[in-house]
This record gives C-alpha cells, structure tokens and sequence, in this order.
C-alpha cells in the first residue's frame, strides 16, 4: 500500500518529511497490531510550475519514495497553461508522472484528446475505484471504463481517505474491471500496481484514441 496526502492545495500541506515520518509511525503501529502489511509513502501534489524544485529541495515524495514516479493532480476544473510543460520536465529529469483521477475531470471527458497525448508520451494514469462503482455518477464510470478500454488507464486506486463510510473497495473495483473489460485487463492493473511499489517499469499496451462528440473548445488556464 502506498499512502498519498495531499499536497500543494489550499488546505494541504504535506511535505516529504512529514510523510516519511507518518509513514513510519504508522509501519510500527502495523507491526505492534501484527497486521501483515506493507505500507510505503507517497504524495499526491497538486500540478505547479517548477516542480522539479520541490524534487530537488524534498518537498515533493515520490512514490514509495524511489524516485521513479510522481503522482500529479490538476484542478478540478482546470487545465493549467503550464501543464504540458512541467510534466515533460519531470520526464526529462527521469520521472514519471502519474495522472490522478483523469476520469473526473470535466475538460477531459469533453475532449480526451489532451490525455491521450500524454500518455502516448509517456506519461501515465490513475482512475479510482468510487468512479468505477458509481459514485461520481454514471457518466464518470462510463468514461473510467472506456479509458481502461483504450489502455489510457495504467493503476486504480482505493481513493480511501478515512474509516466509516470510506471503505477501501478495490475487490469490487477489479470486479467491475474484469467484466466490462476482461479479465487480461484487470490482471495488468494489478500487476502495475505490484511493479510500481517494486520499482519496476509498468505493463503498457499501446493507447488508442477516445472519441467523443464535443472537443474541447476552452477551460484551460
């Protein structure tokens, strides 16, 4: 399991010590409670220009912290001007952003086009289980599918944030995976998951395009 607060947002700051920290505190509770799990840091940061600084001062975590892959977020409604440019400088400096929730963003479900060239780029993507069971609604979880179908989706993530009501759902995420998609694709959503905590490069196939009616006419910051 790789923990991601956030950070970067108005009401988040959550800084690469300070997640190192917590996470620790956290593997010795698991321990002392016996419960067999892994649990490694990471960070999702709100996408801002030049966030290579953040890398290179460490503010920014990487997940599990190895230095291979960054989890990115853009703003709900949104797509920043500099977008482009500061996920092709974390390639350039050898790591891979990883898209958070693309299924929820409403300039990209108008025109997935914009994705699309990213990840045929290199970049990629991270849909979350709650879209895939409904409960950003029945337009999300349509989309969330079609982008796995496209091979636009590489992770699913538990999006859990709490106890309670927050459950961590992913057995019926995969579920949901496996029957509007196969089987092949549920196995490679998991096994990415297993590479990317093992630091290793990530199953991909080639992405294909994603139409839609509408293109995407404005939006962008």
């Amino acid at each position: 399991m790789i923990v991601t607060p956030h950070h970067g947002y108005k009401n988040y700051h959550n800084p690469r010590e300070k997640i190192l920290d917590a996470t620790l505190r956290l593997r010795l509770r698991a321990k002392k409670e016996r419960i067999p799990i892994l649990i490694f840091p990471g960070q999702e940061v709100l996408i801002h220009e030049d966030m290579m600084n953040g890398l290179n001062t460490g503010a920014l975590c990487t997940l599990a912290d190895a230095g291979q892959y960054l989890l990115v977020s853009l703003p709900q409604n949104t797509i920043p001007s500099f977008a482009m440019k500061e996920l092709s400088e974390l390639q350039r400096h050898g790591v891979v952003p990883v898209l958070a929730h693309p299924e929820r963003h409403p300039l990209i479900r108008k025109d997935p086009s914009w994705l699309y060239t990213l990840v045929q780029q290199g970049i990629v993507t991270q849909i979350t289980a709650p879209s895939l069971l409904g409960y950003s609604g029945r337009r999300v979880k349509r989309f969330a599918i079609d982008l796995i179908k496209h091979d636009l989706a590489h992770f699913i993530a538990s999006d859990t944030h709490g106890v309670g009501q927050d459950r961590y759902r992913m057995k019926e995420a995969y579920a949901i995976v496996e029957r509007h998609c196969g089987t092949n694709k549920a196995v490679l959503l998991k096994d990415n998951s297993d590479l990317l905590m093992h630091c290793q490069h990530i199953l991909r196939s080639e992405p294909r395009v994603l139409h839609t009616r509408r293109g995407l006419l404005n939006g962008f910051a």
